[in-house]
């Protein structure tokens, strides 16, 4: 088993505010104390953009409980 420390690194997520981006974000929250991690998303409606907001405000909340580490989100494309 590969063991990664990754405290005190920057993480980027495309697609944050989709099923796999925000568990994945949060999860990184629960696993390491001091991390920040910039979530980007262009928010477009594949499927309901409420629940892409309600996500992205869990990612908020599960980030502010960690004080070492910092969360950003920024609406946008990548391509």
């Amino acid at each position: 088993m590969i063991k990664l420390d990754l405290n005190r690194t920057t993480i980027l997520i495309t697609g944050a505010a989709g099923f796999i981006g925000s568990h994945l974000a949060v999860r990184i929250f629960e696993m390491f104390e001091s991390v920040q991690v910039i979530g980007i998303d262009n928010l477009k409606g594949y499927y309901d953009i409420s629940l892409k907001r309600d996500r992205i405000k869990l990612i908020e909340e599960k980030a502010a409980t960690f004080h070492e580490s910092n969360w950003r989100f920024i609406k946008g494309d990548i391509s």
